[in-house]
């Protein structure tokens, strides 16, 4: 029951969002996390490349979001709520710091008419917030989270918690 609760209150949270679902374009490139410590953080993976993204903001009907280790998970079905993910989306490749590990805290699954046609981890901690996007299972792409993205991904967490 208290997981219907917090999935209605994300699927509500997205559905009453005053935002504009926006382009690609029109997100704003965010800035790099500053590095931790004295291992440097380097770019493994280029940038998805912007016409994949623009196919996926165009045409993916379904996205899954499975957290590991929170008590939600997340599905989105209204192209509105669909769209406005991929404002969260930098079109800056991320500097991957080994201090981040190999998983992050979610699992995403982009999907066409049924069909999963790419899948990204999404990384959130301090000083690691990047998604990395999957090709034949291997990383391929990394992306950092726009600041609108971080913004939102704050709010969400905050809201999980206080519940």
């Amino acid at each position: 029951m208290k997981n219907l609760l917090y999935f209605l209150f994300i699927t509500l949270f997205f559905a009453c969002s005053n935002a504009e679902p926006k382009t690609p374009e029109e997100a704003q490139v965010a800035t790099p996390a500053p590095a931790v410590a004295a291992t440097p953080a380097q770019v493994l993976y280029p940038s998805i490349p912007f016409e994949d993204l623009k196919y996926l903001y165009d045409n993916c009907d379904f996205i899954d979001y499975v957290y590991y280790d929170l008590p939600i998970s997340m599905s989105l079905s209204e192209k509105p709520s669909i769209q406005n993910t991929f404002v969260q989306v930098s079109q800056q490749p991320a500097s991957v710091h080994p201090s981040c590990g190999k998983s992050g805290i979610a699992r995403i699954t982009y999907q066409i008419k049924g069909d999963i046609v790419a899948e990204s981890e999404m990384f959130f901690t301090d000083n690691c917030k990047y998604f990395v996007f999957y090709e034949d299972g291997k990383p391929k792409y990394s992306n950092l989270i726009t600041p609108q993205g971080i913004e939102y991904l704050e709010n969400l967490f905050k809201s999980i918690s206080t519940q």
